[in-house]
C-alpha cells in the first residue's frame, strides 16, 4: 500500500461531492488567510510611510496617511501597537492646530485601547502619558502636564528596557520643568533621558532622541547663563540630527537657529547673523520658498541687520519675509499687515 502524502490533492474520486466540496473549503480558508495578511502587511506599510514621513518634518502628507489609514488599522488586531501609536500622532496633529479637545480626545482612546488589551502599568501607557503631558503644557496647564509627566518618568523606570520611550518621558518631564522655569529640574531630566539612551544601540530612533534632548539641554543651559555647557549640547545635537536625516532637514535648521539665538543672547550679533543664515538655507531646502518659519527667521535676520546698522541688508531681509507672508497669507491678512 502506498504510504499516504502531505499534500492534498483537489480531484475526483467515488465521494466526488464530498471531496469538491471539502476542496472549496480548504480554499476559501487558505484565500482569505492571504488577504488577512495581504491587507495586514499593506496597512503595516501605510502606517510605516505616515511615520516616516513625520519623522522627515512632511507633517501634511504624513497627515493624510493617518487621517485615511488609522480606522482601518485599528479593526486589525494584529495591529494593535500601531493602532495606539496612530492615535497619539492624530492627537499631535491636532495639538499643533491648537484643536485642544480634538487631541484629547485621540489621547483617550489611545488610553483606552491600552487599558481593555493589557490593564494598567503597561509600557505603552508612558507614550500616552507624554502626550498628556505636552497637551497640557500647550494650553498653559502646567500643574497637570507636570502630573502628567511626573506619571510617565515614574512608569518609564518600570520599563527601561524600553530605552527610546522612557528617555522621552523624562524628556517630557525636563520640558515641563522647563516651562515652569525650574531650569535646573529641567536639566537633571534631561541629562537623566541621556543616561538612558548612552544604553541604546545605534538607530535612526537613537539619534532623532539624542538631537531632541541635546537641543532642549543646550536651550536650557543657556537661560541658566552656562553657555559652555550650552554650546556643547548644540553640537551634540546638531551632531546626532545630521546622522538621523543628513544636512537638509527642518531639525537641522532648527538647531542653527537655536545657535543662533544662543549667540545672538551674548551680543554676538555677527556670529548669530551667520547661523539665522544657515537656518533659513536649510528650512528653504527642506519646506520651500513659502515657509512660515523661513518667513520668520528673514524677519529676524532683518531685525539683526539693524542693530548692526547695515540698513542695505536688513532691508532686503524684511522685504524677503514680506513677500512669502503676501504668498502664504494674502495681502489683507494681519500676519502680512504686521511687516508694512
Amino acid at each position: 500500500m502506498k504510504k499516504a502524502q502531505n499534500t492534498i490533492f483537489c480531484s475526483a474520486s467515488k465521494s466526488r461531492q464530498i471531496s469538491l466540496l471539502f476542496c472549496s473549503f480548504l480554499l476559501f480558508f487558505f484565500h482569505a488567510d492571504f488577504v488577512d495578511a495581504q491587507t495586514t502587511d499593506y496597512l503595516q506599510d501605510k502606517y510605516d510611510e505616515a511615520v516616516r514621513l513625520y519623522q522627515f518634518g512632511e507633517m501634511e502628507p504624513s497627515r493624510q496617511f493617518f487621517n485615511e489609514y488609522t480606522d482601518d488599522i485599528c479593526d486589525n488586531q494584529l495591529l494593535i501597537d500601531e493602532c495606539i501609536e496612530s492615535q497619539l500622532y492624530l492627537s499631535t496633529f491636532h495639538r499643533i492646530d491648537r484643536n485642544f479637545e480634538e487631541a484629547e480626545s485621540f489621547i483617550d482612546i489611545a488610553s483606552d485601547i491600552v487599558m481593555n488589551n493589557w490593564g494598567s502599568g503597561h509600557r505603552v501607557f508612558v507614550d500616552v502619558y507624554v502626550q498628556y503631558a505636552y497637551l497640557f503644557e500647550a494650553q498653559s496647564e502646567l500643574d497637570k502636564a507636570l502630573e502628567w509627566s511626573r506619571r510617565a518618568a515614574e512608569l518609564a523606570t518600570e520599563h527601561q528596557e524600553f530605552r527610546i520611550s522612557a528617555s522621552q518621558a523624562f524628556t517630557s518631564r525636563g520640558y515641563i520643568e522647563d516651562s515652569r522655569g525650574n531650569y535646573q529640574n529641567a536639566i537633571n531630566y534631561y541629562l537623566t533621558a541621556l543616561e538612558i539612551l548612552s544604553e541604546e544601540e545605534e538607530s535612526f530612533e537613537l539619534h532623532r532622541a539624542l538631537s531632541i534632548t541635546h537641543n532642549n539641554t543646550g536651550i536650557t543651559y543657556r537661560k541658566l547663563g552656562m553657555y559652555d555647557d550650552a554650546m556643547r549640547h548644540y553640537q551634540m545635537a546638531l551632531d546626532s540630527a545630521i546622522k538621523a536625516y543628513g544636512e537638509s532637514h527642518a531639525e537641522i535648521a532648527i538647531i542653527y537657529n537655536g545657535i543662533g539665538t544662543f549667540y545672538y543672547s551674548i551680543g554676538d550679533l555677527g556670529t548669530a547673523s551667520e547661523y539665522f543664515r544657515q537656518s533659513a538655507a536649510t528650512f528653504k531646502k527642506a519646506e520651500g520658498e513659502n515657509s512660515n518659519r523661513l518667513a520668520i527667521l528673514y524677519n529676524n535676520l532683518g531685525l539683526i541687520h539693524i542693530q548692526m546698522d547695515d540698513y542695505e541688508n536688513a532691508l532686503q531681509f524684511l522685504e524677503r519675509a514680506q513677500k512669502i507672508k503676501i504668498n502664504i497669507y494674502g495681502e489683507e491678512h494681519i500676519e502680512t499687515a504686521v511687516g508694512y
